[in-house]
């Protein structure tokens, strides 16, 4: 028998199966985290993965940045809340969508920055920074730490792409992909998803510019 399949519903609610095409057999597990006003970081944004023998969720959005938790069981944060990125310097801290994966001995956080959802007028753009541990901190090649509002953008707006980001990575066969949605400038704005493979050069991830009117 298959494992059952876990999902994140925003951040607030997980939902579980073991025939994920039956829409019926989807088992609400109730809330996972959630946020409120006077609360430092924003429940939204959750990207759950595996380090080890265990589980961790990073989550965030504007407010205070983005966090880092493990979890019990899949159905419950414990522990310290981390901060691991942030943007203080720039009006209502525009930095979400966090992304987290481990290749060689270091830990890779792709965030988007920006604005997102505003069509051709979106701003959206992704960056990074990494670090030796899971928990941070994340610096870029300068040093600075994105916590304290380092990190370098690794993809913008680019020919008919506009504000790329919502990011995730997948990794087959040694090889990275990143996988994001942008706005196509030649389609009056329509959102598109794009999977791009990612290149390396001394430890850090890059893409190739290519013009792109896909």
């Amino acid at each position: 028998m298959m494992q059952p399949l876990l999902l994140e519903l925003m951040i607030q609610q997980l939902s579980r199966t073991e025939t994920p095409g039956d829409l019926e057999s989807w088992e609400d597990l109730g809330p996972v985290l959630t946020s409120e006003s006077g609360d430092h970081f924003n429940a939204i944004d959750p990207h759950v993965f595996q380090d080890g023998n265990k589980w961790w969720i990073a989550f965030g959005s504007h407010w205070d940045g983005i966090k880092l938790q493990e979890l019990n069981d899949m159905t419950e944060p414990i522990g310290d809340i981390h901060s691991l990125a942030s943007r203080p310097d720039v009006e209502s801290n525009p930095i979400e969508a966090p992304t987290i994966f481990k290749k060689g001995e270091f830990y890779y956080l792709l965030t988007s920055w920006d604005t997102c959802c505003s069509g051709i007028d979106s701003t959206y753009k992704v960056a990074m920074g990494r670090a030796t541990s899971v928990t941070g901190p994340y610096v870029y090649k300068d040093g600075n730490r994105l916590d304290e509002g380092g990190g370098t953008v690794i993809l913008g707006s680019e020919s008919n792409q506009i504000g790329p980001g919502g990011q995730d990575v997948y990794e087959k066969f040694g090889k990275y992909y990143m996988i994001h949605h942008y706005y196509d400038g030649d389609a009056d704005g329509v959102i598109r998803m794009q999977i791009r493979h990612m290149e390396w050069k001394d430890g850090w991830p890059y893409f190739r510019r290519t013009g792109c009117k896909c």
